[in-house]
């Protein structure tokens, strides 16, 4: 594990330099790297203590990330059949006990309680705690931004 943070590392450099988004999912964790400019992602990094630790790309203020994640972890708490015990940022929605129609009714409920609409594509991707935040917090981030007229 010890040795390939650095070629992960390097292969995160390489993605950055050509522009492409990246997601790989190694070792029961997943990271994602955009180099779009309107686009921010968060990631995760497993450590040797078998924590995770978040790193976010620049321009990301942490009261907005914290207001997704709050509202986010709001609705898995609610929901009657989530196991609290496997409640973590980097949990599945299979891991907490939630089935494929469970999943689109959490992502309703987050789009209901965050106050934002995200496409049916972007839906299907939340898969995770983590995709959550990092889908929910790019459109809070967009919902932000002044609109330009044309």
């Amino acid at each position: 594990m010890f040795r390939k943070i650095p070629q992960k590392l390097a292969l995160m450099n390489s993605f950055k330099r050509s522009g492409v988004l990246a997601s790989s999912i190694n070792s029961g964790f997943s990271s994602t790297i955009s180099t779009r400019p309107m686009m921010t992602r968060i990631w995760e990094v497993q450590t040797l203590s078998n924590t995770s630790c978040r790193n976010f790309s620049s321009g990301v203020k942490e009261e907005d990330i914290e207001f997704v994640e709050s509202k986010i972890f709001e609705v898995l708490k609610s929901a009657a059949k989530c196991d609290h015990s496997k409640l973590t940022r980097t949990a599945t929605f299979e891991e907490m006990g939630f089935d494929s129609l469970d999943e689109v009714e959490l992502v309703v409920a987050m789009e209901e309680h965050i106050g934002l609409d995200i496409s049916n594509s972007d839906a299907e991707k939340v898969r995770s705690v983590m995709d959550a935040i990092q889908i929910f917090y790019d459109y809070y981030v967009r919902s932000k931004q002044p609109v330009e007229e044309e």
